[in-house]
């Protein structure tokens, strides 16, 4: 979400700074965090395979 205005960028900034005063701050917060979680789940990561830490780490001979 692109903030159009710079009003409106004032009062998220508001609501936000508010929001622990609210009684439906979960609410809130919930509505204000939708548009970071979805961006955050569009994107795909890669799967790389797993490794031991042991197998991993270089051998030393004794």
């Amino acid at each position: 979400m692109v903030l159009a205005t710079r009003l409106r960028a004032w009062l998220q900034l508001a609501m936000m700074r508010m929001t622990p005063y609210m009684p439906g701050k979960a609410m809130v917060m919930e509505k204000i965090m939708k548009p970071v979680r979805e961006a955050a789940n569009a994107i795909s990561l890669k799967t790389y395979p797993t490794t031991s830490i042991g197998s991993a780490l270089p051998r030393q001979s004794r």
